[in-house]
Formats: C-alpha cells, structure tokens, sequence
C-alpha cells in the first residue's frame, strides 16, 4: 500500500500503530476551511457511523468528527487541526468514501 505523503504513523503503544495527517498534509490549500459536510453524519452504506457537530453562520459544516467502522475501526479529529485512524487502511476508506470539502471561512 503506498503511504500517503506528509502523514506519520504514530506509536500509541507496544503492539499497535494510530495513523495521523492533517488536511494541509493532503494538499488543501493553507487558507481555507476543511470541513465535513452536515451530510455526512449519520449511519451510510459505506459503513462509516459519523458523529459531529454542525456549526452554522449562514454556511453549515462539521470540524470535529468521531467515525466507527465495525471491521476498519475509528477515524476521528479536525481536518484543520489533525485527524486520526486506528490504521492508514481506515483513514483511506473513510477519505474515498466521506471526503472533506474547501471552502472559504471568508464567505460567510
């Protein structure tokens, strides 16, 4: 499996590995918001159970998440600040299927 540039595995303890990245390591751009969709919570075919909270200022997004796949495990953070998974094979489901949105804080 090919890593993901910018991203570290982290040793959480002497048997398993966390992986993190945050949405800068994954190419989007300094300035702008990296939100989850409102849509995104809930319960979905892919799997991924997403809980969040949505903020709202005319435009409505999600910072902070918590996701729980029963075989992949947990995905959870800010794609601003940093995100974690229990595995890279976690964080990479969970990104092809629940990807974050750019958009600008400026806008609202």
């Amino acid at each position: 499996m090919q890593k993901i540039p910018g991203t570290t595995p982290v040793l959480t303890d002497l048997t398993r590995f966390m992986f993190t990245t945050t949405g800068r390591d994954l190419g989007f751009a300094p300035y702008m918001a990296i939100t989850l969709d409102p849509k995104d919570l809930g319960s979905h075919e892919s799997g991924w159970t997403i809980r969040g909270k949505v903020q709202e200022d005319y435009f409505r997004w999600v910072n902070e998440f918590e996701a729980v796949h029963p075989d992949l495990g947990r995905v959870w953070g800010d794609f601003e600040k940093k995100v974690h998974a229990d595995t890279e094979a976690a964080f990479r489901h969970f990104y092809a299927h629940h990807p974050p949105r750019e958009w600008d804080y400026h806008d609202i």
